[in-house]
């Protein structure tokens, strides 16, 4: 009797722990959903966060473009001065030369035209390799850096042709004077010349296609 007591109170209670946890699982269940809803203002809140962030990262997204187009800008005014500035030297003894080498039999010193066609020679030279070596600007659009190699090819051919123009201005000085060699100066001259007319109109191209303003490409260097 007192043994089959014993087995339903221990029946009982088993039954009493099973329901137990299930009460407290349910319990603790119905806790952690209370806990995790969120409430209206929570959410608008939470909404209105996450709009403030998007926001910024917008408006942080658009001051980098901003910056990046002015410094292009800025490097593409740079990069035309560094184009003018490289023919210079081999312009104006270029256009000596040229003045002397049309007034042969005039007045001019086959002396002076050697001299200075040596001087044009070399400063021509110069002009040549560093247009041939001119790097483009990092800053510069895909767009930008294309012209930009178009111009370095262009203003390097011009002056090479101006170089040219130099050599056989040195070989008419030196007695060759016939008139098939003062052709050939006289077309490698204009050569140049039409060369550095597409050099400075496709750097101009180049430089504006990078954000340069015409009014910022005077071609002045500090």
């Amino acid at each position: 009797m007192a043994e089959g007591g014993g087995q339903e109170g221990r029946s009982a209670l088993k039954t009493l722990g099973i329901g137990g946890a299930a009460v407290f699982g349910v319990a603790a269940l119905a806790s952690f959903f209370s806990s995790a809803a969120e409430t209206p203002e929570e959410k608008a809140t939470r909404e209105a966060a996450a709009l403030e962030a998007d926001q910024k990262a917008k408006e942080s997204k658009q001051a980098a473009l901003e910056k990046a187009k002015v410094q292009e800008a800025e490097a593409a005014v740079a990069w035309y001065n560094r184009i003018i500035s490289i023919s210079e030297a081999c312009d104006t003894s270029t256009n000596e030369l040229q003045s002397q080498f049309e007034s042969i039999g005039n007045g001019s010193s086959v002396y002076t035209i050697y001299s200075t066609a040596k001087v044009t020679r070399d400063q021509c030279g110069e002009a040549w390799r560093a247009y041939e070596n001119l790097e483009v600007p990092a800053e510069f659009s895909d767009e930008a850096r294309d012209k930009a190699k178009d111009t370095s090819e262009a203003c390097a051919n011009a002056f090479f042709a101006k170089r040219q123009f130099a050599d056989v201005a040195l070989e008419i000085a030196d007695g060759d004077q016939r008139p098939s060699k003062v052709a050939e100066g006289v077309d490698y001259a204009k050569a140049g010349g039409a060369g550095v007319m597409l050099c400075v109109a496709s750097a101009m191209e180049a430089a504006t296609l990078a954000g340069a303003d015409l009014s910022d490409l005077s071609g002045e260097t500090d």
